[in-house]
């Protein structure tokens, strides 16, 4: 009877020590899972900054592309103004160079 109870005993603690280990290895998963979880709720959090403001650029193209739209001869108009404005001030350049000077 003794040598079932000790066998009983050591299989018993053996069981234990299996359990135990489990658990170690199961509290180390759970971490491990936890410490993904977020990680994944930080990076969630991120796209969604992300994607607001990706939609507020996208919003700001479109005033954009819609006021060019409207305004077509902008652009031109105002490169004309300055294709104007240069050669003024070369003709004007040309005369200070022509003027006679004084020494």
């Amino acid at each position: 009877m003794r040598s079932v109870i000790t066998q009983f005993l050591a299989e018993n603690q053996q069981l234990k020590d299996q359990a135990n280990q489990q658990t170690t290895e199961i509290t180390a998963r759970k971490n491990t899972i936890e410490e993904l979880l977020a990680r994944q709720k930080q990076l969630l959090s991120t796209i969604e900054s992300q994607e607001i403001v990706n939609q507020r650029l996208k919003d700001q193209v479109n005033r954009l592309t819609n006021y060019l739209d409207e305004h077509p001869n902008m652009i031109i108009q105002h490169q004309e103004q300055t294709d104007q404005q240069t050669t003024r001030i070369r003709q004007i350049e040309e005369q200070i160079g022509q003027l006679p000077t004084s020494e």
